[in-house]
């Protein structure tokens, strides 16, 4: 077909169920793991869509707005989304709050050197990359003021949180790296330490 598709596979079980039919890329699952959303085909308009796990309804499209929406992770409460508005300008790094009509709010403005990441699992923090300074390094955004911190200082990529909120893992060349972060009262990244 030369278009990708979603697919769900069991751990416990050979084989896999087709999510998508006509093409998606970017799969997410929502915490309570009922759905999976993910990027609809399109290059300049690719939308995001999302379907019951279970496969018990067909696939519904969840948000559109200009340019290609790209779903990345939800905040584990599930109640906001983090993707990427790729429009001309490059990528915004954007989030979705959820409720009966989901409201988008642009965190950053795009430009060819950023791209969303991770989002804290209290949805108050969102880790992007940026190579602004010449390389990739990871930073952080707050949600509500967009104050922000320069997480990584020798390159980063891949940053994903920890569970509990107080960890940023990331890659940097050949090695996986950690930032410890305290969050009370203030935002404050611990220096960077190598774990292998």
């Amino acid at each position: 077909e030369g278009v990708g598709n979603v697919w769900v596979y069991s751990t416990d079980r050979p084989g896999g169920q087709r999510l998508t039919q006509g093409g998606g890329f970017a799969p997410v699952w929502s915490p309570d793991g009922a759905w999976v959303y993910f990027g609809s085909p399109g290059f300049s308009a690719s939308r995001i869509w999302r379907r019951r796990a279970d496969l018990s309804a067909p696939p519904e499209q969840f948000f559109e707005d200009d340019g290609r929406q790209v779903p990345i992770e939800f905040s584990s409460d599930g109640n906001i989304l983090l993707y990427a508005q790729v429009t001309d300008a490059g990528p915004d790094v954007a989030i979705l709050r959820l409720g009966e009509e989901p409201e988008p709010e642009i965190l950053l403005p795009g430009d060819s050197d950023t791209w969303p990441q991770t989002i804290s699992p209290d949805g108050r923090f969102v880790a992007f990359t940026s190579s602004e300074s010449g390389r990739n390094e990871v930073y952080v955004i707050e949600v509500e003021n967009r104050r922000r911190w320069l997480i990584s200082t020798s390159g980063g990529n891949l940053a994903r949180w920890s569970p509990d909120g107080e960890t940023l893992y990331y890659v940097q060349g050949d090695g996986l790296w950690s930032v410890e972060v305290s969050t009370d009262p203030d935002f404050t990244p611990a220096p960077p330490r190598q774990l292998f």
